[in-house]
């Protein structure tokens, strides 16, 4: 029992790291980047990519979340940037290359599962052997979703990011770097997912589809907590990978899990519409 609840909470952080890239993205831009699912994927396989060319394990991770993050500011640069303002059409953009992504992995790897070989390494916390995966995972989420919150509530960049999304043209007459500002905040939400693909393929297996699996449950918890909580996310991704644990180990299928999210999200938008947390959509 003690084993599931540790996984349960393990996926739930890795999840809520994904959902935390969604909600930053929404947060300025106000749309949903579907492509960020794949981007889970992609930060997976070049980590793999990376022990393939003998990179020990630090280099490689860090070589697939910055090569990741820049990817995401190459796709924000080329695919949503001359859309903006366009929502359903920056939308519609981000399945395009959300197919490009998916299609890229499967033809250069196949459609195959692999073994990420990262941080696999048995480690003893509290009298309870752990993957080192797991534990590098938890103190991810100690550390990423505070240091986020902190950062976008707290200094200039993340008044200047929030203003943004209330009045691009204002901001802009102020002198400040909208752009800029955009092209970091999709390089860090990004780099978040990456982060997620890589322990995900460390703990579990690397596939083509691995993203949207994760991707698609990252979502329904963003949506059910409510876009503009960091906390709500973080807490609701326990609380969802706690869910997930058990609704596998009772049902032994992924179709129960998505009957079971989807029909808490479809509660929760007609109960509140905002998520659980009641912030507007508007507001981070």
């Amino acid at each position: 029992m003690t084993d599931l609840l540790i996984n349960g909470v393990v996926i739930g952080v890795l999840i809520a790291l994904v959902a935390l890239g969604f909600a930053l993205t929404f947060s300025i831009l106000k749309f949903i980047n579907f492509a960020h699912t794949d981007l889970i994927t992609v930060g997976g396989y070049l980590a793999y990519s990376c022990g393939r060319l003998k990179l020990s394990v630090v280099p490689s991770v860090i070589v697939a979340t910055v090569l990741t993050g820049l990817l995401g500011v190459v796709i924000e640069r080329l695919a949503y940037r001359p859309l903006r303002g366009q929502r359903l059409s920056m939308f519609l953009s981000s399945f395009g290359v959300s197919i490009l992504l998916n299609s890229s992995i499967t033809l250069c790897f196949g459609s195959t599962s692999r073994t990420l070989p990262i941080a696999q390494d048995a480690v003893r916390v509290a009298g309870r052997t752990l993957a080192s995966a797991e534990v590098i995972a938890l103190c991810l989420f100690l550390v990423l979703l505070p240091l986020s919150w902190f950062i976008f509530r707290k200094t200039q960049y993340g008044l200047a990011a929030r203003a943004i999304s209330e009045n691009w043209d204002g901001v802009a007459l102020l002198g400040i770097p909208c752009d800029r500002l955009v092209s970091c905040v999709f390089f860090v939400s990004s780099g978040l997912a990456a982060l997620a693909g890589i322990l995900l393929g460390s703990l579990y297996s690397l596939s083509p589809q691995m993203g949207h699996k994760y991707g698609i449950w990252a979502f329904v918890l963003v949506v059910v907590a409510g876009f503009g909580s960091i906390f709500g996310i973080a807490t609701t991704g326990l609380f969802a990978g706690l869910l997930i644990t058990a609704v596998m180990y009772c049902f032994g299928s992924y179709t129960f899990v998505n009957a079971v999210l989807f029909g808490i999200l479809t509660i929760v938008l007609l109960v509140r519409p905002d998520g659980l947390f009641g912030m507007r959509l508007r507001r981070f």
